[in-house]
């Protein structure tokens, strides 16, 4: 009579440790990665007939590379704020608790002077300016179609007080046919 081998588990792989380790290594990227574009606002932008596509620069290797590709971006928004790195500057309509209402020639001024403050802050950094002065920054304007020239102005005057000359526009493309 032939005897039966008791089965045991040896053969078999136990894969729970795995699949816990995947889900944790998912999860934490999920809530580490910000896959918003936090600089640009939802913006009806002009649109650009004869214009050449800014493309994206190759990634930077060194430190110094980093910090020559700094780019930031200001945004001319719909309302007639202009919105930096999240913080706007009120220009043509003020929040207050009675509601809306439009800025005053000084509180315009004073909201350019804080613009012109968070620009001179975030390129007092030695490393981004080069032996004369001139910051190595550039920033990209996107201004929204209904959006006043003279609030393009404004910001390139602003640019230029700071000594920022790589001043790049955002524009749609061409509508595809």
């Amino acid at each position: 009579m032939p005897i039966k081998m008791p089965t045991t588990d040896e053969g078999k792989l136990n894969m729970t440790p795995m699949i816990d380790i995947v889900f944790n290594l998912v999860t934490f990227f999920m809530l580490t990665l910000d896959m918003s574009r936090k600089e640009l606002a939802a913006l009806d932008l002009p649109r650009a007939n004869k214009g050449i596509e800014d493309k994206q620069p190759p990634q930077p290797k060194t430190e110094e590379e980093k910090l020559e590709n700094t780019r930031y971006v200001i945004n001319l928004l719909a309302n007639g704020n202009i919105m930096l790195k999240g913080q706007e500057y009120p220009l043509l309509t003020i929040e207050t608790p009675q509601g809306k209402r439009n800025a005053t020639p000084q509180e315009q001024h004073a909201s350019l002077e804080k613009l012109k403050a968070q620009l001179r802050e975030l390129t007092r950094n030695p490393a981004l300016r080069d032996s004369q002065g001139a910051s190595k920054v550039m920033v990209l304007v996107r201004g929204d179609r209904t959006t006043k020239w003279k609030y393009v102005q404004w910001v390139m005057q602003i640019c230029a007080e700071q000594k920022i000359w790589k001043i790049h526009f955002g524009v749609e493309g061409p509508p595809k046919e």
